[in-house]
């Protein structure tokens, strides 16, 4: 059974049967949702939550690359644009300080302005 709702619905519902899944699956799908303690309930999938969880892995794969970029080519930058090795460490603590001065008024403004 399709479930057709708003993306600002529960993510569990009350229900006896579980969205998308058809014929012996079901079985299955149930028993382990018993022993999970989800016995009874819907899980709804939303399209949008897609969307964002494609952005936040491609931004953390851009991070990743990032902080990953600079070790292999530290000795050649060193020589090159004769830097020091205090350098070369901030280039690389740049997300790390970055989120010391960002993750309070973020968590604020996710608190004030989020929806609940």
């Amino acid at each position: 059974m399709i479930v057709e709702s708003k993306e600002t619905d529960h993510l569990l519902t009350n229900s006896n049967s579980f969205a998308g899944v058809q014929g012996s699956q079901t079985n299955s799908i149930e028993k382990q949702a018993t022993e999970l303690g989800f016995s009874g309930k819907t899980i709804k999938v939303y399209e949008r939550r897609w969307y964002i969880l494609t952005i936040y892995s491609f931004f953390v794969i851009l991070s990743t690359l990032y902080v990953n970029t600079f070790p292999p080519i530290q000795g050649p930058a060193k020589q090159v644009f004769h830097w020091m090795d205090w350098n070369i460490l901030l280039l690389n603590s740049v997300c790390t300080i970055s989120l010391i001065f960002t993750s309070a008024p973020f968590g604020w403004l996710a608190v004030k302005k989020g929806k609940n």
